[in-house]
Parts: C-alpha cells; structure tokens; sequence
C-alpha cells in the first residue's frame, strides 16, 4: 500500500490525501501511479520524504524532476539500531559507547553535504575496535552513496530553507501507523477502480 500525505504549513497539519493498493513494487508501477496523480489531481510535490525504496525514489525523481526528494529520517534511524543488534553492538556494557556512535551516526543527515564523508571518518577514527569493523562496511555500503545516494538522506539544505519560515518533516512517520493498520485488516487483493 502507498499511503500519500502532505504538509500544510499555514495551518501546520498533516492532511491524508490518498491510500493506494499497489500490486508490486516497481518503478513502473510509480510512475504510473505519480503520472495519473500529477495529471488527474494537478499534484506537484515541492517536498517528498519517502522510504528507502529505490523504485520510488527513481519514479519520483522521473515525474517530479523539480521536487526535493530526501528519505525519511525515522526509517533511516531505526535501520541503523536494527544492524546495531544484528552485529551485536547492544546489550550490557555496550550501551554508553554504542549510543554514543548511534547519535553520531544521525547527526550526519544535518552535516553540510560537502562535509559528510569528512564527518564519517572523524566518527571512525573514534571507533576503531575491531568490533565495529563489521558494521561500518555496512554502513559505507548502505548509507554512503552506493546503495542509497547520499542526497536522499542529507537535510542540510532543508534546514537552510526552514530559517526562512518554510516548515518541513524529516519523516514519513506520520502515516506509517495508518498503512500498517490498512495492511493488517486487508487479508487479501482488493480490486480497486484504477488499475497502475
């Protein structure tokens, strides 16, 4: 399910604006999706904070080529936590060091973007056990431009804009209790009038 929403910053809420049964998760599929939206409903996002899904992301940037695509800070946070436990770096003894790593770690999506990969190897330079090895291959892999491109999660910019009024989320959170719920209670395919 895609679940879209949006921002009004006048009004400082979050308004629901579609529920979208998907069949899969291809890049075809948003865009087919984003175009029917953009045509049918005149939506043209200034902003979008998605997932880490790489066929959305390529959809959107496809459709909305002037929008400011960037991945949602929450996600991005909770995937971090997940690989701290699957390379073991939680538990007793651990934590004060380890948390110390996991703030570092987040404060690089607000570090100019010129400045991340400096910013990195100043937060490995810190932790130079061998124990944590492991999970900066991963981390560099993942979050430093080869799977995910360093933009998406860099919100350095957005900030700058925000100095001038300009209110803006760093999570899609908002409607993830929402999907979650729709996805539980839908035991099987609904047909839907639209076809993507």
């Amino acid at each position: 399910m895609l679940v879209l929403s949006g921002y009004e910053s006048g009004e400082n809420k979050t308004l629901l604006l579609a529920f979208i049964l998907i069949m899969n998760e291809k890049k075809e599929t948003f865009e087919n999706i984003f175009i029917y939206l953009k045509n049918k409903y005149k939506f043209n996002p200034k902003n979008f904070i998605s997932d880490f899904l790489l066929s959305q992301i390529q959809a959107l940037k496809k459709v909305f080529f002037r929008c400011n695509i960037h991945c949602c800070f929450f996600h991005y946070s909770q995937s971090i936590r997940r690989n701290f436990k699957k390379y073991k770096l939680t538990g007793k003894g651990n934590y004060d060091t380890n948390y110390e790593l996991l703030l570092n770690l987040r404060v690089l999506c607000f570090v100019e973007k010129d400045e991340v990969e400096l910013f990195c190897d100043e937060i490995k330079g810190k932790f130079k056990e061998s124990k944590f090895k492991p999970f900066f291959k991963y981390f560099t892999r993942t979050w430093m431009g080869y799977k995910i491109p360093k933009s998406l999660l860099n919100f350095s910019d957005i900030l700058e804009k925000k100095e001038n009024s300009e209110i803006f989320h760093f999570t899609n959170i908002v409607t993830e209790n929402i999907n979650r719920y729709l996805n539980s209670r839908l035991k099987r395919a609904v047909c839907s009038t639209f076809l993507f």
